[in-house]
């Protein structure tokens, strides 16, 4: 089940290491690198923050609870930004 959605004003371009986020709104741009653009790809994707954490641990080699706690902050920081949302309970 989906728990977190892209809203329509956030542009995203891709790159091989990263990726450029632009709030369409604000006309402010962030930028991610490594793990938090194959990340942001992945949850983009799915739409699942346990998926794409998942499709993350694959592609690196580190400690699983390392990888959690920093994608959770990144998610904390994008949605405190207004780049993401939580799709609400029930929903």
């Amino acid at each position: 089940m989906k728990d977190i959605w892209v809203p329509e004003y956030i542009a995203t371009t891709l790159f091989d290491d990263s990726a450029v986020l632009l709030d369409l709104r604000k006309n402010v741009y962030y930028a991610l690198n490594g793990s938090a653009a194959d990340f942001w790809n992945s949850m983009t994707q799915t739409g699942e923050f346990e998926e794409a954490l998942k499709q993350v641990l694959s592609q690196y080699e580190v400690d699983a609870d390392v990888v959690r706690k920093d994608m959770e902050s990144l998610v904390s920081s994008l949605l405190k930004v207004g780049l993401i949302h939580r799709v609400p309970s029930g929903s």
